[in-house]
C-alpha cells in the first residue's frame, strides 16, 4: 500500500515533473518568434524576466525588429491634448479597393509634453520629433522646445534648444543608414513676408553632449510641413510664395541620375469634399507602393477616414479607421509607411 502511494505521488504531480525535466528555450528561438510580436506585446514581455529583457533591448534584436516592421507599415494617428502625445497605430491596408472598408487601431501609452502648440514631421525609423512652435520667456527671450519620441514604446526624450530668436521655425528629423545616425534640421524663418529659411543648423545625436552646429544652405524657400527621410536623404515640401491650400500636385521624377534629367508630372486633385462628405482640410499624408496618393483630414472627426487616390483611374477609396479617442476639434497627425521600433532611448544613445 504505501509502495502504491509512492507511486501515486510520482505521477499525481505532472505541472512538477515537467518543470523539473523541462528545458528552457534557446535565446535565438525566443529572438526568432518574439521579432514576429508588435512593439505592444514586447514591452509587456519585456516585464517577465531579465534574460528577456536583456534580448528585447539589444542592438541586433531592435534591428531586427524594425526590418520585419519595415516590410509590414502601419498608419501612425497622433495628437496632443491637455499635456500628453496621444497616439495610435493600425495596419496599413495593402489594397484598399473596396468603398468603406476599414481598419482599428492599437492605443499606444500617451507621452507627457510641456508643449503648446507643435509640429510634427514624418516618423523615422519608427521615432518622431514633435517640436513646439514657441514658448515666450520674457520680452526679448524665446525657447524652442522638442523632444524625440518612440510611439510604440512610449519613450521620450527632450532635446537641447535650438540656437534662433526668430519667431517661425521648421524642424526635421532625418537618419543616415551608414553611420546609423539621427539628425535634426531646423530652419529659422525670415521676419518678413514672404517667409524663407536664412538660418540653418544641424543636432547630430548619440554622440555624447548635444549641441547645434550652423550649416550653409543655398536654397531659400518657404518650407513646409511635410517631410521624409528615404536612404539619408531628406525630402521636404517648400513654396517660392506662401501659398495655403493648392489644387494640384506636381511630382518630380528622376529619369537619369547621372545627367541629373528631372521630368515633371502634374495631377489635378478632385475635389473630395464634395462627394465625400468631407468638411474640412484634407492634407497629403504620402503615396503608397501601388502610387495611391493618401489623404487625411486634418481635424478629428467621428466617424474618421483617410482616402486614397489613384490618379491613373481617377478614383478614390475611403478607409474608416476605428478605434480613435474622438476629441472635438482637435488637430490630428496622420503618417501612412510607419515602421514600429523597440529600440529603448539608451541603445540609441541619447
Amino acid at each position: 500500500m504505501r509502495k502504491q502511494q509512492k507511486h501515486v505521488s510520482k505521477t499525481a504531480n505532472p505541472k512538477t515533473r515537467s518543470v523539473e525535466n523541462s528545458e528552457s528555450i534557446p535565446a535565438d528561438l525566443i529572438f526568432e518568434i518574439s521579432s514576429r510580436l508588435t512593439a505592444k506585446s514586447l514591452s509587456r514581455f519585456r516585464c517577465l524576466s531579465k534574460e528577456w529583457a536583456s534580448i528585447f533591448c539589444s542592438r541586433n534584436f531592435a534591428h531586427s525588429f524594425l526590418t520585419r516592421s519595415s516590410a509590414r507599415p502601419r498608419l501612425l494617428f497622433t495628437f496632443h491634448v491637455d499635456g500628453k502625445l496621444f497616439s495610435y497605430s493600425a495596419p496599413q491596408p495593402r489594397n484598399p479597393d473596396q468603398d468603406l472598408s476599414h481598419v482599428v487601431v492599437d492605443n499606444h501609452m500617451p507621452i507627457p509634453t510641456r508643449m503648446g502648440s507643435f509640429l510634427i514631421h514624418s516618423p523615422v525609423s519608427g521615432l518622431i520629433c514633435p517640436s513646439e512652435l514657441w514658448s515666450k520667456r520674457g520680452c526679448n527671450d524665446s525657447k524652442m522646445m522638442m523632444m524625440i519620441c518612440n510611439p510604440s514604446a512610449g519613450q521620450f526624450k527632450k532635446l537641447p534648444a535650438a540656437r534662433t530668436r526668430r519667431v517661425h521655425v521648421r524642424t526635421y528629423l532625418g537618419y543616415n543608414p551608414i553611420k546609423k545616425e539621427y539628425k535634426v534640421l531646423c530652419m529659422s524663418l525670415s521676419r518678413t513676408y514672404p517667409k524663407i529659411s536664412e538660418e540653418h543648423q544641424v543636432l547630430t545625436l548619440g554622440t555624447g553632449k548635444l549641441f547645434w552646429r550652423m550649416i550653409e544652405c543655398s536654397l531659400q524657400r518657404c518650407p513646409e510641413s511635410g517631410g521624409i527621410c528615404i536612404n539619408g536623404v531628406l525630402y521636404y515640401s517648400a513654396y517660392q510664395d506662401n501659398c495655403g491650400r493648392t489644387t494640384s500636385l506636381g511630382l518630380m521624377v528622376l529619369d537619369d541620375a547621372e545627367q541629373h534629367k528631372w521630368s515633371k508630372k502634374t495631377y489635378i486633385l478632385p475635389p473630395f469634399w464634395k462627394n465625400l462628405g468631407v468638411d474640412t482640410r484634407l492634407n497629403v499624408v504620402g503615396m503608397t507602393s501601388d502610387s495611391e496618393i493618401a489623404f487625411s483630414p486634418s481635424i478629428l472627426s467621428d466617424p474618421f477616414y483617410i482616402f486614397y487616390y489613384d490618379a491613373e483611374r481617377n478614383t478614390t477609396v475611403k478607409v474608416r479607421v476605428q478605434g480613435i479617442d474622438f476629441v472635438k476639434n482637435q488637430y490630428i497627425y496622420t503618417f501612412i509607411d510607419h515602421a514600429e521600433d523597440v529600440k529603448p532611448m539608451q541603445v540609441l544613445g541619447f
